[in-house]
Order: structure tokens, then sequence, then C-alpha cells
């Protein structure tokens, strides 16, 4: 991980056949100002270069996302060093930790509304439709009701099977302990003896 405290920029122009090309290059440093330009200097000569020969490159440099990706370093003001971790505000002006030894994980397990509710409330429609079809005092009626039966019964079956997972989660600790124990980081804990 690089982040550099010097930053330069360095351009150059040439115009041919009523065209102008320019290209733009950063350079970096962590000694002096002097040695970032010296850098973007050299970088801006190279691009230049095979430009003029034909290669397809950029002719800025643009910041990118999690920069050190590409081989540019983290082009953000520098707000704190602590050994190998640095602390830069990004555009934005948020703090950003940069540092080599941490993991940040996001673990997304899902929550569902009770299945209990969901069951209860597809037997109460499940009675109220039957009730439709056998006491329906209208052919329209039982036509209207038999539909709503057919969509209850694929309602129930849904939440059975939504009980059936939901019992089977519970059974194995929640979904945090199902999620643990997926996780590369307890693996590697029960591989290190921690």
């Amino acid at each position: 991980m690089i982040v550099p405290h010097f930053w330069a920029e360095s351009r150059l122009q040439h115009r041919a056949k009523g065209r102008q090309t320019t290209v733009c290059r950063f350079g970096w440093s962590d000694t002096s100002q002097e040695d970032a330009q010296a850098h973007a200097d050299t970088r801006v000569k190279e691009a230049f270069e095979r430009i003029l020969r034909g290669e397809k490159l950029d002719r800025r440099e643009f910041k990118t996302p999690y920069n050190g990706a590409q081989g540019i370093p983290i082009r953000e003001e520098i707000v704190a060093r602590h050994a190998d971790t640095v602390i830069t505000r990004n555009t934005y002006g948020a703090r950003c930790l940069n540092s080599p030894n941490v993991l940040f994980a996001d673990i997304d397990y899902v929550y569902e509304a009770s299945p209990i509710v969901a069951l209860v409330v597809g037997l109460a429609l499940l009675v109220l439709a039957g009730m439709g079809v056998w006491t329906g005092h209208s052919r329209a009626l039982s036509i209207v009701s038999s539909v709503v039966f057919a969509i209850n019964l694929l309602v129930l079956r849904n939440s059975l099977f939504r009980l059936a997972r939901y019992v089977k989660q519970m059974a194995a600790g929640g979904p945090e302990q199902i999620a643990r124990q997926r996780s590369p980081l307890s693996w590697s804990r029960t591989l290190n003896g921690i």
C-alpha cells in the first residue's frame, strides 16, 4: 500500500496536422515536491511517446476507486500516519483508514417475516375461501372463491416450506451461527488454534 505525501502533475502537448494532443500524468514522492515533479515528468514523457507511436492510452489519469489496483497510489490528503497505517480524507470529506493489516467483513443474512404469522394468515384465508366455495350463493362468487382457494393453497404451501426452513435454521443455531460456521475467519482460527 503506497500513500505518498507529495503529488505533482505534468503535461505535454503536441500539434500535428491541425490536431493537438495533450497528455497529463501524475507523479508522487514521499521525500519532496521536486521528486514528485520529476516522477510526473518522466511518466508523462513515457506515456506521450507511446501515444505518438499509436498506442491507445488514456490522455488523462483519472482517480479510480480503491487506488493501487492499477499501480497508481492513493491520491488523497493524508490526515495522519501511524507506522503502516495511514488515515486519508477522500473527495467526500470522509476519513478513510488505509491499512495492510485489517479486515472488514460485511456478512448478510436474511431475516424474513415470521413464517408462523404467514402460516396463520394463509390458513385463515384458506378457510374463508373454502367456505365461499362450499356455500357459494352464486356461480360468479363460487368461481372467484375457487380461484382464491387455489391461490391460498399455493401461499399455504410456500408458508409451510418457509416454516420448515425457519425451524431448520433455528435448530442450527440461527442465521448468526450459520454465518459463523461458514466464515473463512472461523476456519483460520481453527487452523491457527485461536
